[in-house]
């Protein structure tokens, strides 16, 4: 009889080590789901993003901007979020920047950086941008510099490009009315930016060619002349049009 007690004992004390072990099995696979899940997926709701535009607002000061994003509208679980954006020109000209820190339940960050507008650097201007994230639930603690730390890390990195060029259009001289010199487009000037006609001041008179120089960007695929940057040259011969970029 006391075989078969301490047999029932033992017998139940296996079985509650066990349901102990699967508890803390299902607790450790609920708190990495949690933090996956808030991490990476979010329901939809977390996004990050590269983007870069030039900024003609004041023709003498053009200037190419990059940003990068880092949103969550569904940040539940307190996560701290910040971005790192680094713009690079053609010849390697850099500008960096970092976000503000944020873990807000509707959590947005955004940084901008950029780099003056120069003729002699043309080609395509990369923006890289690196995203961070700190888990409290793992122990993240954004104050410690420099990251990555422990539950702080690289949540993901996005690019984006901008092709800087420059249109150099010709025109010849075809009429004037006092000192305003009135230019026509010289034949098959295939350029990204150049109108049919322009006019310029004479000074004294009008020269018999005028070149055009005006910026202009590429992003997707998409061409934007850029208005503020537009320069009228005399000279004495028109040369073929061409589109400038490196």
């Amino acid at each position: 009889m006391r075989i078969n007690s301490l047999e029932k004992e033992f017998k139940g004390r296996n079985r509650g080590w066990m349901t102990l072990s699967v508890l803390r099995a299902l607790s450790l696979l609920m708190f990495l789901w949690i933090c996956h899940t808030s991490a990476f997926s979010q329901m939809g709701s977390y996004a990050t993003y590269s983007d870069s535009w030039v900024d003609d607002s004041a023709p003498a000061n053009i200037v190419i901007v990059s940003s990068g994003v880092t949103q969550d509208h569904y940040n539940s679980y307190g996560h701290t979020y910040w971005v790192q954006t680094t713009l690079t020109s053609p010849s390697n000209r850099t500008s960096s920047a970092a976000s503000y820190k944020t873990n807000s339940s509707d959590a947005y960050a955004r940084v901008e950086t950029s780099l003056a507008w120069d003729w002699n650097d043309l080609g395509d201007y990369r923006t890289q941008s690196q995203h961070w994230m700190c888990c409290p639930y793992m122990g993240g603690n954004p104050a410690n510099s420099p990251p990555p730390s422990q539950g702080c890390f690289p949540n993901g990195g996005t690019s984006s490009t901008l092709k800087a060029g420059a249109s150099h259009a010709y025109y010849a001289y075809a009429s004037s009315v006092c000192s305003c010199c009135k230019y026509n487009i010289v034949p098959n000037c295939a350029i990204r930016c150049g109108p049919p006609t322009v006019t310029k001041a004479g000074n004294p008179g009008c020269a018999d060619y005028v070149v055009r120089l005006q910026a202009w960007a590429e992003v997707a695929g998409v061409t934007v002349c850029i208005t503020g940057s537009t320069q009228l040259i005399d000279t004495l011969v028109a040369h073929d049009c061409f589109d400038e970029v490196y």
